[in-house]
């Protein structure tokens, strides 16, 4: 039994080394199994383990897995040489991975038939890092499509930090308001009136004893508290209004443009 058992094992070793089921085509056929299976990271694993890294590179970007997408595209295809088309997925790569100063220096590189693209590339940019310098889309109004146009006029609303704190100094919980926090103000405003109101009653009726004190302190710190807030409020009102505005150009840049 044990000799039956040795020659049947000794075969079936064989025929797997002799089909070599770890070769890149046999990898590629497993890899196209889990695409189709949509387990989209482990086929695109798989892709890059055969070589193919322009299937690993779609693998990635199908799971959602960018930052791997682009490290394979840098690393094994892109190079100085590539087409203007290669280049233009590179620039989509990196602005999926927020990399947009080294997308606006490849995107100016871009030559016919992609200026057009180039140039809403390069118009839109700036407006997400402002490090990037907008000379380029200046320079080619004329090559603006209509959805570019739109959101260069996409002005984000900005509150004024000094105004809020000063209406909240003169009014507890007005600034938290008119940074729309509407129920932070209206918190701070009833618990204020509330502490000084107490603090009134207090002091008309014990004078200076430990109950006004109290609520005294407890106002001092509450309304301290409440103006630095609003100056935190404010400042994150403005960063989601940017935000917003930037979402809706990074959308518009991975759908349209490409």
């Amino acid at each position: 039994m044990q000799i039956v058992f040795f020659i049947v094992f000794l075969f079936t070793s064989v025929e797997v080394v002799a089909q070599n089921v770890y070769d890149s085509a046999h990898v590629k056929v497993f890899a196209d199994y889990l695409f189709q299976t949509k387990q989209y990271q482990f086929a695109a694993e798989e892709y890059f383990r055969a070589g193919y890294n322009d299937l690993a590179v779609d693998g990635f970007l199908t799971c959602g897995n960018n930052k791997s997408a682009l490290e394979v595209f840098e690393n094994h295809i892109f190079s100085d040489s590539s087409s203007q088309k290669m280049r233009l997925f590179y620039v989509k790569l990196l602005i999926l991975n927020g990399n947009y100063s080294k997308a606006y220096s490849i995107a100016l590189q871009l030559k016919q038939p992609y200026t057009v693209r180039s140039a809403n590339i390069c118009a839109l940019l700036p407006l997400i890092d402002t490090d990037i310098k907008r000379n380029f889309s200046v320079e080619n109004p004329d090559f603006f499509s209509s959805e570019t146009e739109e959101l260069l006029r996409i002005k984000p609303e900005r509150k004024s930090v000094g105004l809020g704190v000063a209406m909240s100094s003169i009014i507890p919980g007005s600034g938290k308001l008119y940074a729309g926090n509407i129920y932070d103000g209206a918190t701070t405003m009833i618990l204020l009136g509330l502490d000084a109101f107490h603090i009134v009653r207090g002091i008309k009726k014990y004078g200076l004893d430990p109950y006004p004190l109290f609520f005294a302190f407890f106002g001092v710190s509450f309304y301290v508290g409440n103006i630095f807030g609003t100056a935190k409020a404010i400042k994150i009102y403005n960063k989601k209004q940017k935000q917003q505005r930037d979402e809706k150009i990074v959308d518009y840049l991975n759908s349209s443009v490409f």
